[in-house]
């Protein structure tokens, strides 16, 4: 085994699946995630071999993650980070089940979760967009419109981002069967 071996990557809220399929690739190519990134995934080198990735979202503290992460150590899961409120596994060889969601409720109620979060936070882009659109509307009655044009833009960028999110979470979950 030589040292980490880094890739940058980034994956939306909507794109798990596609992020488990990105992870369980570069297993079969020999890489091992060891440490999960928001945009840097570290890895290290081994023996290539079919491994199950998965993703869950959780917003879990305290005693309620340690039962958590508690019951996929004992379905054989193996924890191998948390970034923001994703929390990373690996199935282990002796794994009860090679997916930690079996049933459309699960699934469902996953992709809810992940929903409540991105509409928070879409909203409260929403609100800087509209208080700085309030702001340019008085700076151009004095005279001066100065940086509010720039996080104007980039406020209504993030929140044309959060709803595309949303709705392709929502598309997500209508698929769910």
């Amino acid at each position: 085994m030589s040292g980490t071996i880094t890739r940058w990557r980034y994956f939306f809220a909507h794109q798990d699946a596609d992020q488990e399929s990105w992870l369980d690739a570069q297993a079969r190519c020999g890489l091992r995630l060891v440490r999960p990134g928001l945009f840097r995934f570290a890895f290290t080198q081994a023996e290539p071999r079919d491994e199950k990735y998965r993703i869950d979202f959780q917003m879990l503290r305290g005693r309620a993650r340690d039962e958590y992460l508690g019951l996929f150590r004992d379905a054989g899961w193996e924890f191998l980070g948390q970034v923001a409120s994703r929390y990373y596994f690996r199935a282990r060889p002796d794994a009860f089940a090679p997916e930690i969601f079996t049933d459309a409720d699960s699934k469902k109620a996953r992709i809810r979760r992940q929903m409540r979060v991105c509409a928070i936070l879409t909203a409260l882009l929403a609100y800087q967009l509209s208080m700085g659109v309030t702001r340019i509307l008085d700076e151009h009655v004095r005279g001066t419109i100065g940086a509010a044009v720039a996080a104007v833009v980039l406020a209504g960028a993030f929140t044309c981002l959060g709803v595309w999110v949303l709705w392709k979470m929502e598309q997500a979950y209508r698929r769910v069967t």
